[in-house]
């Protein structure tokens, strides 16, 4: 199932973990580095390095506070940056 978005609660901690799909399954895909960004508004409340598991990038969240954020994957594939975002709706 494809999720671009997910509700949540204040206080829970979540793991989130994006898939890459090759186009052609022929492609083979290296990840040559990632890294991600949770933001809120225009304040970056944490940032790292996902783990990576073949073609799986997971990090564990933690908001600190109500509001939308944005998970931000950097993914650095064949000289390339990919940007992938998924938004996270944080309420009491």
């Amino acid at each position: 199932m494809k999720l671009h978005s997910l509700d949540m609660v204040l206080g829970e901690r979540r793991q989130i973990t994006l898939e890459l799909i090759p186009r052609n399954t022929d492609d083979e895909i290296i990840i040559s580095s990632a890294n991600y960004l949770l933001i809120c508004g225009d304040i970056v409340e944490s940032s790292g390095v996902p783990t990576v598991d073949g073609l799986e990038l997971t990090v564990t969240v933690e908001p600190k506070k109500e509001g939308t954020y944005t998970l931000e994957y950097h993914i650095n594939i064949a000289g390339e940056i990919i940007i992938r975002r998924f938004y996270l709706y944080v309420k009491r």
